[in-house]
C-alpha cells in the first residue's frame, strides 16, 4: 500500500510524493479483476477483520480485531484518508496535507505488516 512512496522517499518533490501517493491508493492491486484501490480492498476485508462477514475460505469462521489496537490504527488512518479520495485520486494534494496524508498511509501499512506477521507468526509457531 506504500510502495511507491517508500521508493520515493522523503527527498522526493512534492509532486513525486502527490503521484506515488496516488499510485499507492488508487492503483493498489492490478490483476485479473482490473485495478482495485486501497479503499476497495480495505472496504472488502474490513467486513471480515470486524466480524460482519465470514473469514474468505473458511465458512462459519469470523475475525473480530474491534477491540485490537493494531487495527484500531489501521481504520483510524483510513477514516482520516477517505475524506481526500477525489484530491488523491486528482493527484491535486499539496502540502501540508500531503506530509499528513503520507504519514498516515505509513501508519496503515505498517499496521497492516504488524497484523500480518503476528498471522503468520501465530500460523506457523
Amino acid at each position: 500500500m506504500s510502495l511507491q512512496l517508500r521508493f520515493a522517499g522523503p527527498q522526493a518533490t512534492a509532486q513525486e510524493r502527490s503521484s506515488a501517493l496516488t499510485e499507492d491508493l488508487c492503483r493498489t492491486r492490478r490483476g485479473p479483476r482490473g485495478t482495485q484501490s486501497a479503499f476497495d480492498l480495505y472496504d472488502e476485508a474490513r467486513t471480515w477483520l470486524i466480524g460482519e462477514a465470514d473469514l474468505p475460505g473458511v465458512p462459519g469462521q469470523r475475525a473480530k480485531l474491534t477491540d485490537d489496537p493494531v487495527w484500531n490504527v489501521i481504520d483510524d488512518a483510513f477514516q482520516r484518508l477517505r475524506p481526500h479520495r477525489e484530491a488523491i485520486a486528482a493527484g491535486s494534494v499539496r502540502p501540508p496535507l500531503l506530509d499528513e496524508l503520507v504519514a498516515t498511509v505509513f501508519e496503515a501499512s505498517d499496521g497492516f505488516r504488524r497484523l500480518a506477521q503476528r498471522y503468520s507468526e501465530a500460523s506457523h509457531g
